[in-house]
C-alpha cells in the first residue's frame, strides 16, 4: 500500500500503470476559488499531461463534465432513445444564471411547467450542491438561489432507481424518491437530497401511497442508455439516476454522478478490479513481456486520501506492477467493448447558444433552455414489481 500525497509532486512517488481517482470534490473547490484545491489540482493534470503512456480511471477532462449541470443535463439530452417502445429521456429544463433573468419567462420559453425542482449549478464539491427545493407556482421562484437548473418535476411514485456502472456492467439498485406532487398554492419545499435517496431515508416526501403499483424499469432499455452514455460522457464510473413517469412508464434520467458510493451493488470490488485488469492487459504484446520478464508481481492497488483530512474527501488511487517498490509505466491503450471517444464540450455558438440550447433572456445568455421528445411509453400497470437489485450488461 503506497499513500499518494497530494501536497508533493506524484513524480517522486510513481511512476504508475494506472491512476483511479475521485478528484470532484477538489475540481469543485477550485473552480470556487480555493488555493491549495487550485494548486493541488494543477499539480495533478500537469502530472497526468506529461505521462503519455498512463491510463487514467477517469479522465478529468470527461469528470469535469458531470460537475456542472448545465453540460451534464445537455449531454444528456442527447443519450435520449427509445428501444423496443420505451422511451428514454431526461426532463425539460432551464439554466437561470442570475436573478436578473425572467424566470417566469425562461420556465415558458423552455417548456418546464411547475412543479419544477431547482439545483445549484454546481454539483459536487460542497454540500450546497445536494440543497435543492420544489416550486409549484409563478410566486415561488422568488426562492430560486441562482445560478442554478430549473428541471420539470415528473411524478413517477415515489421510486428512484440508481444505476451504477463499473466499466461494462452495471446494477440497478431501487431507493425511495420523492412522492407525487401537483402545481398549486404551495409554499416551496427546500430540501437535501441527501436526505431522500438513501436506503434507509424516513422523511415525509418519500412517503408512498400504499395502493401504488411498483414499477419494474426494463433492463433493455437501460442497456442502451448505459451504453450511450458511456460512449457520451468516456467515463467508466458512474451512477445514473432513473425515474418511471407514471402513466407513461418513459424512462427519465434525472442526473449522472462521478464515481458513486456503489451503496447496494453486490461485488462492487470485484467489478472495480476486473476493471482495472483490463485495462492494464491492454499493455502493447512488447511491454507485457517485458514486465513479465522484469516481475512476477501482480497488479497492486494503491489508494490515499488527497492532501489534509479536513480539506477534501476525494480520493486519488493508482495500479501499476511493482518490482523493488518502483511502479512501471504504462501503454495509452484503453480496453472497452467499443470505442469511447474523448469528450468535448463543444463550442459557444456566435449568438452565445449552448450547443443544441436556445437563449431565454438577453444577449448575454442568462438562461438556457433543453426541450425533450414526445413521449411514448406502456402504462405502468402492465408492469410487474421491481426487484431490489437487477444486474446487467452495458
Amino acid at each position: 500500500m503506497v499513500l499518494l500525497d497530494l501536497d508533493r509532486p506524484l513524480k517522486k512517488q510513481g511512476p504508475f500503470d494506472l491512476v483511479l481517482h475521485k478528484l470532484t470534490d477538489i475540481m469543485a473547490a477550485a473552480t470556487a476559488g480555493d488555493e491549495w484545491s487550485r494548486q493541488a489540482e494543477d499539480r495533478v493534470e500537469t502530472y497526468f499531461k506529461g505521462q503519455p503512456g498512463l491510463t487514467v480511471l477517469d479522465p478529468l477532462d470527461a469528470v469535469r463534465t458531470l460537475t456542472d449541470r448545465n453540460v451534464c443535463y445537455n449531454l444528456m439530452r442527447d443519450c435520449s432513445c427509445t428501444h423496443a417502445g420505451v422511451e428514454t429521456s431526461s426532463p425539460d429544463f432551464v439554466t437561470i444564471l442570475d436573478d436578473t433573468v425572467d424566470k417566469a419567462a425562461a420556465l415558458r420559453e423552455g417548456s418546464v411547467d411547475f412543479p419544477v425542482v431547482c439545483k445549484p449549478l454546481v454539483a459536487h464539491g460542497s454540500d450546497l450542491a445536494h440543497k435543492m427545493c420544489i416550486i409549484f407556482n409563478e410566486d415561488g421562484l422568488k426562492d430560486i438561489q441562482t445560478p442554478c437548473v430549473a428541471q420539470q418535476f415528473v411524478n413517477h411514485n415515489a421510486l428512484l432507481f440508481k444505476v451504477f456502472v463499473i466499466g461494462d456492467t452495471h446494477h440497478i439498485v431501487q431507493r425511495p424518491s420523492i412522492k407525487n406532487l401537483e402545481a398549486g398554492e404551495h409554499k416551496t419545499i427546500f430540501f437535501d437530497s441527501h436526505d431522500i435517496s438513501k436506503a434507509t431515508s424516513d422523511n415525509y416526501l418519500t412517503q408512498r401511497d400504499g395502493k401504488l403499483s411498483p414499477y419494474r424499469p426494463n433492463e433493455d432499455a437501460i442497456s442502451l442508455l448505459v451504453k450511450r452514455l458511456r460512449k457520451s460522457l468516456s467515463l467508466a464510473l458512474f451512477g445514473v439516476d432513473v425515474i418511471i413517469e407514471r402513466g407513461t412508464f418513459r424512462h427519465m434520467f434525472i442526473d449522472i454522478n462521478y464515481f458513486p458510493g456503489y451503496d447496494g451493488m453486490p461485488g462492487m470490488f470485484d467489478a472495480l478490479t476486473q476493471l482495472m485488469q483490463t485495462e492494464l492487459s491492454c499493455l502493447e504484446p512488447s511491454r507485457k513481456k517485458a514486465l513479465l520478464d522484469e516481475t512476477d508481481s501482480q497488479p497492486v492497488l494503491l489508494s490515499s486520501t488527497g492532501g489534509d483530512s479536513d480539506r477534501s474527501e476525494s480520493h486519488i488511487a493508482a495500479a501499476a506492477p511493482v518490482q523493488n517498490g518502483v511502479l512501471r509505466e504504462k501503454s495509452e491503450t484503453r480496453c472497452s467493448s467499443e470505442s469511447s471517444p474523448r469528450l468535448t464540450n463543444g463550442e459557444v455558438s456566435k449568438n452565445g447558444v449552448l450547443p443544441h440550447s436556445s437563449v431565454v433572456g438577453d444577449g448575454n445568455s442568462d438562461a438556457v433552455t433543453s426541450k425533450r421528445g414526445v413521449s411514448n411509453g406502456h402504462p405502468a400497470s402492465d408492469l410487474e414489481p421491481v426487484q431490489s437489485g437487477i444486474k446487467g450488461k452495458s
